[in-house]
């Protein structure tokens, strides 16, 4: 395992939100930790993670030598095994090898976790399992299969994402797949002319795939480089960008074709730009950027990972600063302000501690930010590995959804939604007390049955238009008990 302090993630906020003026940093997970309900302990983790939503998902090795997938509430430190090297995949005799990356999808969403891994070469498995629970793998798409146009897939680990994924095929070129959707797309290929020029591309830097849109690097044949974006729904290449782009380190945040990519400036210095899709090009951290505690970057990393919301930008990276020029490198947050204004603040450094113990060292991840930090993978003294959130640390979530326990109508049900159909403070998925006593009872029950395959909202715990057996099972489950637990009301 790769363990030097080399993180760069980028990540996008609200344009009118500033850069949090003071950040923490909280222990995740630490190997040896067992999973839940198990004899089996991590002695190890996989580079190749993702932070969604509050949630972990990685790869790891165990002391019982299976190669497990894994989520982490990043709250609680909660384990939940998803699958492991044992686990046959598509009804077959053949088992899962160890997954080479992982991804988080919608915690709302019927697929949540999306990891690569080998059976005889490449191959793509989404879990069903709303980020708790372990659920079937199926087999996706594999190296050697047969592609619309003739050609086979010859790589399906390019790029692994909650939507979907690319993949080389013979040629070089990329196919996109969208789950759901079952359909495989031509995205680009060594035919496709590099806008502007009479050159095609012959070279695909790393795509991030995001909703509707994929980005790559190419380099045409002259050897100069820039960045194209494919639209998987019209087949439109517009370029992004020209001259000087390294080819190492692009990626699509969001449907808007806004990127974050390493450029040179004349300089042949190493900078972080980002693009906002309408020929905007402006930099977010670059030497002599200053930051809040008084010190100067004197030099970027170039590496880093993208991942945010739609509108803003702020970009986690890691840079050589004045005051320890020959030093380790600082991690820094550079975000935007809405004045249009960059602020750039140190988020940790080399020394520094967690949980009592010193970092020594970290990497990155592939997906790791969101607008309020990061998880990096750490070094501690000890010579432990850690998984730890650098950033201002997240407000609870116990179920997932997205809304904070503070503000969720239901702690411990799904539901991104919060409907709540008589306005009591309970999300209708956690709340068969329709008379409002907080006694879910035989009271309730007859409420159901007067109204059962009616549109009767309060009874609907679903909210699918009728009240059915669906939403009788939910009462069921809760008879006797009181509705919720709600962040926003509660029964005395």
């Amino acid at each position: 395992m790769r363990l030097i302090p080399a993180l760069v993630a980028a990540t996008l906020i609200a344009a009118n939100t500033q850069a949090p003026a003071s950040e923490q940093r909280n222990l995740i997970i630490t190997q040896t930790q067992p999973f839940i309900g198990s004899t089996s302990e991590l002695f190890n983790f996989s580079e190749r993670f993702s932070y969604h939503n509050g949630r972990v998902c990685s790869g790891s090795f165990t002391n019982d030598q299976l190669n497990p997938v894994f989520t982490i509430n990043v709250q609680t430190g909660e384990i939940a095994r998803l699958t492991d090297s044992a686990t046959p995949i598509d009804g077959s005799t053949d088992t899962i090898g160890f997954p080479f990356s992982c991804s988080l999808g919608d915690q709302a969403a019927a697929i949540s976790a999306i990891f690569g891994a080998f059976r005889q070469g490449h191959f793509v498995v989404p879990i069903d399992n709303n980020g708790n629970a372990v659920g079937a793998p199926i087999k996706i798409i594999a190296d050697g299969e047969s592609l619309p146009d003739g050609t086979s897939l010859i790589n399906a680990d390019f790029a692994v994402h909650a939507g979907g994924f690319t993949a080389f095929r013979n040629g070089l070129g990329l196919y996109l797949h969208v789950l759901g959707t079952g359909a495989l797309q031509t995205a680009l290929n060594n035919a496709t002319l590099f806008p502007g020029t009479g050159n095609t591309i012959d070279f695909l830097g790393p795509p991030l795939l995001l909703q509707s849109v994929l980005a790559a690097v190419a380099t045409n044949v002259s050897g100069s480089n820039g960045v194209v974006f494919h639209d998987n729904q019209t087949g439109q290449v517009t370029l992004g960008i020209g001259l000087p782009v390294s080819p190492q380190g692009i990626a699509l945040v969001d449907a808007r074709v806004l990127a974050v990519w390493v450029a040179f400036n004349p300089a042949f210095q190493f900078i972080l730009e980002w693009y906002d899709g309408a020929g905007n090009v402006a930099t977010l951290l670059e030497p002599g950027s200053p930051l809040t505690d008084g010190d100067t970057v004197i030099e970027v990393v170039p590496e880093y990972v993208v991942s945010g919301t739609d509108v803003g930008v702020c970009a986690f990276a890691n840079a050589r600063v004045t005051s320890d020029p020959f030093g380790d490198v600082r991690m820094v947050r550079s975000c935007t302000a809405s004045d249009g204004s960059i602020e750039t603040e140190v988020l940790l450094t080399a020394g520094d501690t967690v949980d009592g113990e010193q970092i020594t060292g970290w990497t990155y991840s592939q997906e790791s930010a969101d607008d309020r930090g990061a998880v990096v993978l750490a070094t501690l003294g000890s010579g432990q590995n850690a998984l730890t959130f650098v950033g201002d640390v997240p407000a609870s979530d116990s179920d997932g959804d997205g809304i904070e326990d503070a503000s969720d109508n239901c702690l411990l049900d799904s539901n991104a939604d919060q409907i709540d159909a008589d306005s009591d403070g309970f999300g209708n998925v956690c709340d068969p007390d329709v008379n409002n006593d907080c006694a879910i009872n035989f009271s309730d029950l007859a409420i159901y049955k007067r109204e059962f395959f009616t549109d009767f909202p309060p009874a609907d715990n679903n909210s699918d238009g009728v009240v059915n057996f669906s939403d009788l099972a939910s009462l069921k489950e809760r008879i006797f008990g009181p509705p919720g637990p709600s962040g926003q009301a509660d029964c005395p």
